[in-house]
């Protein structure tokens, strides 16, 4: 697990840097997610981890909800490849 922080000002392009990184790296990995805003995600109740597990399989034509997995079934399937996730 690699873990970047950008953290800075209001309006110094950290969206933007974070924008570009992710298209450049994309290709690296077999699972990519991009959630932007999820702080506002967050205070709107519109945001929780089911979000990112459906996002990260989407791909997987798991045949049930992503709620409905065990917690080993869940970690097998996300630790099966490598994925970049963007928050």
């Amino acid at each position: 697990t690699l873990t970047i922080g950008v953290v800075g000002m209001p309006g110094i392009g950290k969206t933007t840097l974070t924008k570009m990184l992710y298209e450049k790296w994309q290709h690296k990995f077999l699972r990519c997610v991009f959630l932007h805003d999820v702080r506002k995600m967050w205070k709107d109740c519109m945001m929780d981890r089911n979000i990112l597990m459906r996002e990260l399989l989407r791909d997987e034509n798991v045949d049930q909800d992503v709620t409905d997995l065990s917690p080993e079934s869940l970690k097998a399937l996300l630790l099966s490849k490598k994925s970049l996730v963007v928050l």
